[in-house]
């Protein structure tokens, strides 16, 4: 129940806070991964998934959210990389993501749109901050284990 609600929440703080028509996208450098060896042989290096972190971004927000699927793909880019900049701009997730729940109300709608775009902003567009977007999930939802695994 807290989760539909932080989602409605996040969608209803950023739809109402992109009331602008430019679309600013975040550029995301390409990032190498190194494999640690199960043999003796020396580390391999490999690419980053070559998909395009935009697409992934939407096509998941999409699949959580039905509300996602009327909002035009431009609109939940801004707002996606809207969400980075708040973050990046130094507000906490816990913070943003209290916000956005408080603006959902109770409609669940709104909620799930709003955690969808929240999370999967955060996992696609700016990943950097995973690791607090994990603890806030944990801390905030009694269901899911408190033994430090995400």
């Amino acid at each position: 129940m807290k989760s539909k609600i932080l989602i409605t929440a996040v969608a209803a703080i950023l739809l109402a806070s992109c009331a602008k028509e430019t679309v600013v996208i975040r550029e995301v450098a390409p990032v190498a991964v190194t494999v640690a060896p199960t043999t003796t042989a020396a580390p391999t290096t490999t690419a980053a998934p070559t998909a395009n972190e935009y697409d992934l971004y939407l096509d998941k927000v999409r699949d959580f959210s039905g509300k996602a699927n009327t909002i035009a793909s431009a609109k939940l880019i801004e707002i996606g990389d809207q969400t980075c900049e708040i973050l990046d701009g130094g507000r906490s997730v816990k913070a943003f993501a209290d916000e956005l729940i408080k603006a959902a109300g109770t409609d669940a709608q709104e909620l799930d749109l709003a955690v969808g775009v929240l999370t999967l902003a955060i996992r696609y567009l700016c990943p950097e901050y995973m690791p607090e977007l994990e603890v806030w999930l944990r801390e905030s939802n009694p269901y899911l284990p408190h033994d430090g695994n995400p």
